[in-house]
Parts: structure tokens; sequence; C-alpha cells
């Protein structure tokens, strides 16, 4: 009895190290970054389960609906790279702070849209902030922190992020109830405003040059030809490598979210509560599981994560299109929550680290403008491929798409990329 109670007491004591990621929620500053997208990821997370019902009420239609939803990611896209290079020849936290307060603002504001034009613009703007805020914040935090803590602080900033998309949709159906399904979107939305409006005032003001750059680099051009040129000079195949992962797998995300509840009608008779419960073990594994996913990304290397992370995903994606019985795709699901939680640290930190310096928030930019286009283009694919060869066979196609991303992490990508840097840096000084 003693040794069984000294084994559980050792395996809680292993599993608490992993959430000692959290600690760097100590740090102020990551503590007020991380408040600020709570709140913000429970702004946005009400519009997934309301925003189809509340635009329907203002005359929009099935096909306008759907535009709405693409809408953000479609300017995120687009504006991502310049607001990522904003942040890097001026200062991250101005485009953080007017990134939040934009869209926060813009949610806010769909609680009183006078119609779906006004709905779609709104949304527009949404996706105008999220290209402001993305790649500012990540770089901010990334120049905070050490090489060894880098992921760890990622992973404590996420998490709360995936509180307030779990908290999010409950919230604002409780609010729906109490007044109409505009509210919402009013009374979250204002209140993060006040949110961001506490962060101008309290986050620190820290220029990219005084935090991480080298004073050899050569980024102090204002002049976006040069800077493109001289960008050239230090791609690197990491980089390369990255780009494309971030695109290859977002559009298999992109794909798999609208696809995935027929598919378990088909296969094994679910209805929209059944689909309902699989999405809620996802994301209830994303959040307790992103803290320790930091933590082993700082402690087993960013590389070794994420293609544990890839190859589960390419093999939870083909286990519902082959499932025979109800109990397998929650599970499956549940398990791919842990792959997310344990790859998007490391995945976060990697794009940080493996840009030139002074050139993090342009990088970051760059790639966050490739997963929003792949989110955008899943879809569309993914329909064109349930209409030609079917369900089953569009969840195979996105494990084959993963297990190839895998192999790209696997052989593109360096765990660091200094030697890389300086053997091209070499080759164009020659």
């Amino acid at each position: 009895m003693r040794r069984l109670v000294t084994t559980l007491r050792t395996l809680v004591r292993r599993f608490a190290k992993g959430y000692g990621s959290l600690g760097h929620l100590k740090n102020p500053d990551l503590a007020l970054l991380a408040l600020a997208g709570l709140f913000a990821s429970m702004s946005h997370s009400i519009i997934v389960p309301l925003l189809p019902a509340y635009a329907d009420s203002l005359g929009a239609g099935p096909v306008f609906i759907g535009l709405l939803f693409g809408a953000p990611a479609a300017v995120q896209a687009i504006c991502s790279p310049l607001f990522g290079y904003l942040a890097d020849r001026m200062a991250r936290k101005p485009l953080i702070c007017f990134g939040i307060a934009l869209g926060v603002g813009s949610v806010a504001a769909l609680g009183v849209a006078s119609g779906p034009l006004a709905l779609l613009a709104l949304r527009g703007l949404d996706g105008l902030a999220l290209a402001m805020q993305q790649p500012a914040t990540t770089a901010y935090i990334g120049d905070q922190y050490a090489d060894d803590e880098r992921g760890g602080a990622l992973g404590a900033f996420k998490s709360a992020g995936l509180v307030g998309v779990a908290v999010g949709p409950a919230l604002g159906g409780a609010l729906s109830l109490w007044g109409t399904l505009g509210t919402p979107f009013l009374v979250l939305g204002t209140v993060t405003v006040f949110v961001g409006v506490f962060l101008v005032f309290r986050l620190p003001r820290a220029r990219p040059s005084e935090v991480n750059t080298d004073e050899n680099d050569t980024g102090g051009s204002d002049s976006p030809r040069f800077a493109l040129a001289d960008f050239r000079g230090t791609l690197t195949i990491s980089m390369v490598a990255l780009a494309a992962s971030v695109f290859v797998s977002q559009l298999g995300t992109g794909a798999f979210g609208p696809f995935l509840a027929p598919l378990l009608e088909a296969r094994v008779g679910g209805g929209p509560e059944y689909a309902s419960l699989a999405w809620s073990a996802f994301g209830l594994a994303m959040v307790l599981a992103m803290p320790i996913g930091g933590t082993l990304a700082d402690r087993w290397g960013r590389k070794p994560m994420l293609i544990v992370s890839k190859l589960v995903w390419a093999a939870v994606v083909c286990g519902p299109a082959l499932a025979t019985v109800p109990q397998i795709p929650p599970v499956l699901l549940l398990v791919a929550g842990v792959a997310s939680a344990f790859g998007g640290p490391a995945m976060g930190a990697l794009q940080y680290e493996v840009a030139p310096k002074g050139r993090e928030a342009t990088v970051l930019g760059i790639y966050s403008a490739l997963a929003s286009a792949g989110v955008a283009v899943g879809p569309i694919l993914g329909g064109w491929v349930v209409g030609q060869w079917g369900l089953v066979a569009l969840f195979l196609t996105m494990g084959a798409l993963w297990a190839a991303d895998t192999l790209t992490i696997a052989f593109g990508v360096r765990e660091s990329n200094a030697e890389e840097l300086n053997d091209k840096q070499r080759t164009t000084g020659s």
C-alpha cells in the first residue's frame, strides 16, 4: 500500500511539473496580455454559435453567412505581413493595443448592426484587428523570454485564450436568453474594450531593438523595398519549410471543421449533440494540456514536439473516416486536442526563433497570412473533394496531407537556425 501511495505521489508531482509553465503568468506583462487575450477570445468565441442565427434575423442568406465567416481570414491573410513589418519597424505595443481595441469594438458593434452589409464590414474589421494583433503579440512575448523559456511563456498565454474560447459560447448563450441575439456581442465586446484600454496604460512599451536585435543588424532602413531585398539574403530552409507547414496544416484544419459533423453522422449515426460532444472533448483536452505543451517545448525541443503533434493528427484525421462505433470519434478528438496543445507553443516559439533578428514580427506576419489563407481555402477545397469522391476520401486525404507535413518538419526544419543563417550570410557576402 505504501509503495502504491509513493508511486501515485511521484506521478502527481511529475504531472504537476508539466504545469510549471503557468508560473510565467507571475510576470505582470505576460499576465496582462493573457487577461486581454482571455477576454478577446471570449468575445470572439460567441460568434461561431450565434452569428448564423443573428445574421439570418437581419436578412442574410446562407451564402452571405458563409461570406461572414470567411471575410476575417481573407482580410487577415492580406494584411498580416504589412502589420508584422510595422511591428518590427516601430514597436509592438501600439499594434497590440489598437488591434485588441479594434477587434473587440467590431464585436461589440455587431450587437447594433443594421443589416447584412454592416455585419460584413464589421467582420472585415475583425480580420484587420487580428492582423495587427497576432504577429505583434507573439513577437512581444518572444522578445521578453530566452530560448529555454519562450515555449512555456507562449503556452501560458495560449492557455488563457483557450479558457476564453471554452467559456465564451456558454456565456454568450446565457446573455442571449437574458436579452436578444445581439446582446452577447454588445456586452462582451464592451467589457473587453475596457481591458484593452487598461492594456494601453499598463503594458510597457519596449522597442524590439532594445530587447532582441543585433548591433550589426541590417534592418535599419525604413524602405520596404530595401527591407525585402535584405530579407531574401537571410531566408533559410527552415523558414521556407515552416511556411509550407503552416499553410498545409491550416488548409487541413479549414477542411476538417465543416465536414466533421456530416462524417460522424454518416459513419456512426451521431447528430448535432454528438458532434458537439466530440468538439467539447477536443476543446477540453487543449485547455488542460496547453501548459504542459509549453513546458515540454522548452524541455524536449520544438521540433520533436511538432513532429509528434503532426503524426498524431495524421492518424486522428483518418480515424473518424474508419470508425464504426460511436465511442471512437470523441476519444480521437480528445487525443487531437492534446496533440494540438503540444504542438501550438512549439510552433509559435519556432516561428519566432527561425526569423532573422529584427524581423521577427515580419516573419510572424507572413506565417499568419499563410495560416489565414489555408483556413480560407480549406473549406472550399474540402467541399470540392467531397463532391468528387465523398466524405471518407476527404478525411483520408487530409491524413496523408498531415503525414506529408510531418516530413516537411522532420527534414526541412532545424531546431536552431544560427548555423544556417551564418552559412547564408557568408554566401551572400562573398
